[in-house]
């Protein structure tokens, strides 16, 4: 009887592969509900937490020199800014000083006039008397680095709070009332003085007789009266703005090197 298996039909038993204890066990392990023992190629938290602290370490090691850095150029800028109000106001002092000398000489020439009566003036010296009260006064400020500080807003580089108030208070409220005054002043002899001249044709012919009969005029000694007093309220102004603004030049230069 011929055999009817097929040549490759080989019903040896085959062999199986020795499996290893653990492997054996893993099926048993999670059918029962045990965890999985730890592999050992899993993520290093440890690791990866200190390079997240390296990393967070240098961006506020940065950011921190950046202030440091951004402080000192913000010192520097306030002392020259400080440097620059300084100067300003050093030639603002010598110019009002200036302008309180010129016009102390002015009254003194006025108070002149009204004594004409009783000592006369000679008729040579007429314009040199009558010149002074038709003089006017200017504010002589320098606001260059104060109008610079208001256009760049850097204002906020100056940390004494109470330093900063008054310098705005010196030139929005005092240099400004002054400014006010010498714009009366400026009226008073421009639009009310020289018409009196004009109408009295005194400047076409200086002579006694028509300064005689000027100073006779009742509008002429009152715009002359009124002049006079209002230029004695612009002397006492100059003389506080002076000792003002010497008083803050001394505070600032306080603040100078620190």
């Amino acid at each position: 009887m011929m055999d009817e298996r097929k040549p490759n039909d080989d019903r040896r038993p085959r062999r199986r592969k020795p499996q290893s204890a653990g492997a054996s066990r893993q099926p048993q392990l999670q059918r029962e509900g045990r965890p999985r023992p730890p592999r050992k190629h899993g993520i290093h938290w440890q690791r990866h937490a200190v390079e997240f602290f390296v990393i967070v370490a240098g961006i506020m090691v940065s950011f921190l020199l950046n202030e440091w850095r951004q402080d000192r150029q913000d010192q520097q800028d306030e002392q020259q800014l400080l440097h620059d109000l300084r100067d300003d106001l050093r030639q603002d002092s010598l110019a009002m000083s200036i302008e309180l000398h010129d016009l102390e000489w002015i009254l003194a020439r006025s108070e002149r006039l009204k004594t004409h009566s009783q000592y006369p003036i000679p008729e040579d010296s007429l314009l040199q008397y009558l010149g002074p009260p038709l003089s006017y006064f200017t504010a002589p400020f320098q606001e260059v680095t104060y109008q610079a500080m208001r256009a760049t807003r850097s204002a906020a580089l100056i940390r004494d709070d109470a330093l900063l108030k008054d310098i705005f208070n010196l030139y929005e409220q005092r240099y400004f009332m002054l400014r006010e005054m010498a714009s009366i002043d400026k009226h008073m002899v421009l639009d009310r003085m020289f018409p009196v001249l004009e109408r009295q044709l005194f400047l076409l012919d200086a002579n006694m007789v028509e300064f005689e009969r000027l100073m006779a005029d009742l509008e002429w000694r009152n715009l002359m009266e009124h002049g006079h007093m209002h230029k004695q309220r612009i002397v006492q102004r100059l003389k506080d703005e002076i000792a003002h603004g010497d008083s803050l030049m001394r505070r600032i230069e306080a603040q100078l090197g620190r």
